[in-house]
């Protein structure tokens, strides 16, 4: 985000289930490492939780743009992207602010083609759980041999790279 809204100064407010998952946890610290600079044009000022509720994620987002005109980017860790995009273009934001979110569902191929997304992290959730049931079915003994344990990749989706 830090690269792709370079010569832009504001700021950049993040948005998570809450502090009770820890991969939430861990992507805020992340994120916030690359913001803490106070004297640099791009500084992260909120982290909201908005409980991957799209009524929640609105009012919580709704209020942060009524209340500053210099937000430049949201980073959205978990779900409620319909929420999000609501309170965006409610304020006439919905192309101006970059915004990234995480998994490629429905909500955020919707937002990624119309633009209101500049980004999705995917993580591939689907391999994971094949993975998962990989694992059981080793421990149980419905499969023989060893399982793959080889790092799951991420992908970053644009609305350029979607597929079909």
């Amino acid at each position: 985000m830090r690269h792709m809204l370079q010569g832009r100064t504001g700021r950049v407010i993040a948005l998570c289930h809450s502090g009770s998952y820890v991969t939430h946890r861990h992507r805020m610290i992340g994120f916030a490492r690359h913001f803490s600079r106070l004297d640099a044009p791009l500084v992260f000022t909120h982290c909201l939780a908005g409980r991957d509720s799209d009524e929640l994620s609105f009012q919580l987002i709704l209020g942060v743009l009524r209340q500053f005109d210099d937000v430049v980017g949201i980073y959205n860790a978990g779900g409620a992207h319909r929420g999000v995009e609501r309170a965006l273009r409610e304020q006439g934001q919905l192309t101006k602010i970059a915004y990234f979110g995480h998994e490629l569902s429905p909500e955020s191929r919707h937002l990624l083609e119309s633009g209101a997304m500049m980004l999705a992290i995917d993580q591939m959730p689907e391999l994971q759980v094949r993975r998962a049931i990989e694992v059981l079915e080793r421990l149980i003994g419905l499969r023989a041999g060893p399982v793959d344990r080889s790092p799951i990749s991420f992908r970053i989706i644009t609305a350029e790279n979607l597929d079909g």
